[in-house]
């Protein structure tokens, strides 16, 4: 990941509610965590954690075939669709299978659960002799060899995932993901060709999508022992796998994906299987926009695209036309332009193509849907914290006590993922900046970075860093989730930055329906949300965070909190501002460096007043917001609570007395405006 969280500082994503629309007409479910199956039933199974794995076999006495099952809990969808994928990633030693399975439901009159059949989807095996299972088909849709086509609009799903094997050492199970998308949405140009600045003008530095990933190019058409015409999939699975270290050739990649069934290469789910049998996280997903694609870019991930188009529909294609080809994206160019690796190339060195972005869209997501493989590293990478509050800590736990409170994350806050350690996760920050100490001059990140720490393991969820369009603006609010097709109560925390469902979503009189990481519907108080303030001028910005601040007047003061259960001075102002769309670093020294001065006659309500360690005047300690007249806000440790104050007995004189670095008893004041006028 490249620079610049100080981009991040005081953008925030709030102007990117446009991404939020791009949840429909496809969502996909990830699960790398077992914490997130928590309702799953398992025959022969024991829980791994990260970075493990999901669930691992448990070995059967005396020699004999092990075998283990996992069926997930009722998985209810963010909107009905009718198009379902399976996708599954494991571990598997020589002489092991896995069998993986999906089974669709919707409700009927009565609102009991009425289900479809199990459809098998797949029996794999890395090492060859891989087979689908051909037709099956009830009254509900049936397997059109490696997705299910519904003949009505599900609303929920399950899986189920089989692992058997005869080694001695035990299959793990890694990733699990499902696909839901609705194939009646129709195809909006308008949203498919919008560029990631379209759509995420206030994303940070690091997400820019002008890049061109150095994915090695690899021709389809030099292989003799195989059909050249028939091996697009693994021929362009073998890019992306060697983009992150996993070099196989061609035939074998041909030979371990090949659907003994169907007679095909390009059966999705064991391209992506074998690509997860080789270390790496692989999945279907069908893209809305590529603009999704341009995120998956300026994070370092290709994708791997199925496009189809008539005589001509893509220029300076090496074919003119196609019925079905893969093609791996690899970058996009300050124009727009597509670039991405061509196998159908007759030579390897004319497999880079550049093709037009209007065309290349019609190709994959108007003709397929958008689909495509995403073949990733599995660390480190950006999550998002997938439970209502987390904790970041100086250090992982060791006998259950971990080191100190650094600061908290809410729900869907971004993370990257560095390490692991006994349980715990050593991440950064990606909406809290810290500011290393080292000299700025040359090279941003030497001196901004994610705030760094460790939480546990076990909270954290896949994705990354969508736009939002509404933040919860409460101290807490009561949500409610559906788990295993019952509503359950969620507690959710001032801060929490969240996606509006506006498509067919299901609906509750009072509340708005969002969506969670794993694309399930949430249910929250619409009196408890904040819209993003995109038309507010920076003063009312301020003095709508000043206001905020007063809601937690008399909580508890917490080093290291951001809740209203306990907070810090710092976690107060970053809190405040967050709600607002403004992503100030996390401690006070990073927030006075990240803001600018001004005069104390210029001061304005939600403003910053910075206090330096003693005789330190250039290392800030502690900071009040002030809220207009002579009066400040603070997080105050002494006190061990919130209280609110003046200048003349927080430092003896009043504001109009006061001086830009004037010192009291060894400490020096400093003004900051917290959010620039332009």
């Amino acid at each position: 990941m490249t620079a610049t969280l100080l981009s991040f500082i005081q953008s925030g994503l709030c102007h990117a509610g446009n991404f939020c629309k791009q949840l429909y007409p496809s969502c996909t479910a990830v699960f790398v965590n077992a914490a997130e199956l928590k309702t799953a039933k398992t025959d022969n199974l024991e829980r791994r954690e990260l970075p493990d794995g999901l669930f691992s076999v448990i070995r059967a006495a005396g020699g004999r075939k092990s075998s283990g099952t996992l069926q997930s809990g009722v998985i209810t969808a963010a909107f009905p669709f009718d198009r379902l994928v399976l996708s599954v990633n494991a571990f598997l030693p020589p002489k092991s299978f896995l069998l993986a399975e999906i089974q669709a439901g919707t409700t009927d009159k009565t609102g009991k659960p009425v289900w479809s059949r199990w459809y098998r989807i797949g029996k794999f095996n890395p090492e060859g002799a891989s087979a689908s299972f051909g037709p099956q088909q009830d009254a509900f849709g049936a397997v059109d060899t490696d997705q299910l086509v519904l003949k009505t609009r599900m609303r929920f799903c399950r899986f189920r995932v089989t692992m058997q094997t005869r080694s001695i050492i035990m299959p793990v199970l890694r990733l699990a993901a499902l696909n839901f998308s609705d194939s009646g949405a129709g195809y909006s140009q308008r949203q498919a060709v919008k560029s990631l600045s379209a759509v995420f003008p206030g994303r940070p530095g690091w997400l820019n999508p002008v890049r061109d990933l150095a994915v090695p190019a690899r021709s389809q058409r030099g292989e003799k022992e195989l059909d050249a015409d028939s091996i697009c999939s693994p021929v362009s699975l073998g890019m992306t796998m060697e983009y992150f270290g996993a070099r196989l050739t061609n035939t074998e990649i041909a030979g371990r994906v090949y659907d003994a069934k169907t007679d095909i290469f390009g059966n999705w789910f064991f391209n992506t299987a074998y690509a997860g049998s080789k270390g790496l996280y692989s999945f279907v997903e069908k893209f809305n926009s590529l603009a999704q694609a341009e995120r998956a870019v300026a994070l370092g991930y290709p994708v791997t695209a199925s496009i189809t188009y008539g005589s001509g529909g893509l220029k300076n294609a090496p074919v003119n036309a196609t019925k079905g080809h893969l093609v791996v994206i690899r970058g996009f160019d300050a124009r727009g332009g597509v670039l991405v690796n061509d196998p159908a190339a007759e030579k390897e060195k004319d497999v880079p193509r550049r093709y037009q972005r209007a065309q290349f869209a019609r190709a994959w997501l108007k003709n397929k849907n958008g689909l495509a493989y995403r073949v990733e590293n599995r660390f480190p990478r950006v999550m998002r914290i997938g439970v209502p509050l987390a904790g970041l800590h100086s250090q992982p736990g060791a006998d259950g006590k971990p080191g100190a409170l650094q600061s908290q994350f809410f729900l869907n806050e971004a993370v990257l993922v560095k390490s692991f350690k006994n349980g715990w996760a050593e991440v950064e920050s990606l909406e809290q900046g810290y500011y290393t100490g080292a000299p700025c001059a040359d090279d941003i990140d030497s001196c901004w970075r994610g705030y760094p720490g460790w939480v546990k393991a076990d909270t954290l969820g896949w994705g990354s860093a969508y736009g939002y369009a509404y933040t919860v603006a409460k101290p807490e609010t009561e949500a409610i989730s559906l788990q295993d097709g019952k509503e359950k109560p969620v507690k959710l925390f001032m801060g929490t930055r969240l996606c509006p469902l506006t498509r067919s979503a299901p609906a509750k009189k009072g509340y708005t329906t969002v969506a969670l990481p794993d694309c399930a519907p949430l249910f929250v108080k619409t009196r408890d949300l904040l819209a993003c303030p995109e038309g507010l001028d920076p003063a009312g910005l301020r003095r709508g965070a000043a206001e905020l601040a007063r809601v937690f007047e008399n909580a508890a003061y917490r080093w290291g909190g951001r809740t209203i259960n306990g907070i810090d001075c710092s976690g107060l102002v970053n809190l405040v501002y967050r709600v607002y769309g403004i992503n100030l670093p996390r401690n006070a020294d990073a927030q006075y460096r990240a803001t600018p001065a001004v005069s104390p006659g210029e001061l304005e309500p939600g403003d910053l007043v910075f206090v330096s360690k003693k005789n330190e005047p250039g290392e800030m300690e502690h900071v009040l917001l002030y809220t207009g007249g002579e009066d400040l806000i603070e997080a105050c440790r002494n006190k061990k609570q919130v209280a609110e104050t003046t200048f003349k007995k927080r430092f003896g004189k009043k504001l109009k007395d006061l001086k830009q670095g004037e010192q009291t008893d060894g400490h020096s004041i400093h003004f900051r405006k917290a959010v620039k006028d332009s």
